[in-house]
């Protein structure tokens, strides 16, 4: 039992003594909006992101598999079965889904 006190005290001074070395993080600005380019280098990859346990909440990201660094560029929601495609002629994404209020019908 004198073990056990030993170690949760031990364990809370670490805790304390760390409490006064947290820096504070600089405020972001938001909302954070970044353009993408309107032909996309061919490191630019998308990436479908089926969320398993939120049927409604999936998404696409794209990412650039090039950089070193800042991989990502952006997402858009897609559901978890929604389908997705990049037009070659223009500048646009789509993302076609459908929900019924019963399932598997209106």
């Amino acid at each position: 039992m004198a073990a056990i006190r030993s170690f949760m005290s031990v364990g809370a001074a670490l805790a304390l003594a760390v409490l006064p070395a947290a820096a504070e993080l600089p405020v972001e600005p938001t909302p954070s909006i970044k353009t993408l380019p309107a032909d996309y280098p061919g490191s630019y990859v998308f990436l479908v992101d089926g969320n398993f346990f939120g049927i409604e909440s999936g998404k696409v990201v794209i990412a650039d598999v090039g950089e070193e660094t800042d991989h990502y560029k952006g997402a858009m929601g897609a559901a978890q079965f929604g389908n997705f495609a990049a037009a070659k002629t223009r500048p646009e994404l789509y993302v076609a889904e459908t929900f019924y209020a019963r399932g598997q019908r209106g």
